[in-house]
């Protein structure tokens, strides 16, 4: 990784900054998700939050489903289908 990194759409740079001002605080959806898993999840204000699978949390109980796990060694990822219709990955512990 450089200090600097440009993000391209279409023959054109959509952003450039550090590594992690892109991951951090990208311009539009689709720079956030080309930088990782992303979900877009509705705000009760209706702004959208957008979710990182490092940010999401796994409990048992409630309405949402675990749909495939994928075993990483130390670590598993988890795609969960939530009862609100959306789609997160989570990562945890396996």
């Amino acid at each position: 990784m450089g200090d600097s990194v440009a993000v391209m759409r279409g023959g054109r740079i959509v952003q450039r900054d550090t590594p992690s001002g892109i991951y951090d605080t990208p311009v539009d959806r689709f720079v956030a998700a080309f930088m990782d898993d992303t979900a877009f999840l509705p705000a009760p204000d209706g702004s959208v939050f957008v979710v990182r699978p490092h940010q999401v949390g796994l409990s048992r109980g409630g309405s949402d489903r675990v749909a495939r796990v994928e075993f990483l060694g130390a670590r598993c990822r988890y795609e969960v289908h939530r009862a609100d219709g959306a789609t997160v990955i989570a990562e945890g512990e396996g």
